[in-house]
């Protein structure tokens, strides 16, 4: 089961600009793009390769959902996949002004891997 959490721009929308990096980013590593624009992280890309990715997302992979009004980074306990994601969230924290939500809470990036 992934545990949601929501990194949301400070001031307004992100960027069309930061949208695109971060798209970029992701894509970087061991991935799935489904259809409705969500992506499946891998931890390699064999396990990339062996994962059926026919039906719909399987929930115990890393999963990001990119859109200018917030990010859904659900980490699943995988130490490598989990920690792709939190260097994600803290390379966009260092660039545009956002905040990392878990269950209505204001969390650290660290708490991705913890």
């Amino acid at each position: 089961m992934p545990f949601e959490h929501f990194l949301e721009p400070d001031d307004g929308p992100f960027s069309a600009d930061a949208v695109a990096a971060m798209h970029e980013r992701v894509r970087a590593q061991p991935h799935h793009v489904w259809p409705d624009g969500a992506y499946t992280v891998y931890a390699s890309t064999e396990e990339r390769d062996a994962a059926d990715t026919s039906g719909a997302a399987d929930y115990i992979h890393a999963i990001v959902h990119i859109s200018p009004e917030r990010v859904l980074v659900a980490t699943v306990g995988d130490p490598v996949a989990d920690g792709a994601l939190r260097a994600l969230v803290e390379a966009v924290q260092a660039r545009w002004p956002s905040s990392l939500y878990y269950g209505g809470e204001r969390v650290s990036a660290e708490s991705l891997t913890a």
